[in-house]
């Protein structure tokens, strides 16, 4: 995502854009590859375990 973001530094802080269509996208592409891939890999994660299991 790293083409897609915008940073500036305002005072001490710095922000960051990203365009929301390139990261949607992103996102469902990795999603299609991989319907897990944003799940979290914490062996204690009930959400997480709970989706994997279904």
């Amino acid at each position: 995502m790293e083409k897609y973001t915008r940073r500036v530094e305002i005072g001490n802080a710095v922000v960051q854009a990203v365009h929301l269509k390139s990261l949607i996208k992103a996102v469902v592409d990795q999603l299609k590859e991989n319907p897990f891939a944003l799940l979290c890999q914490r062996q204690d994660c009930e959400r997480c375990t709970a989706v994997r299991w279904s």
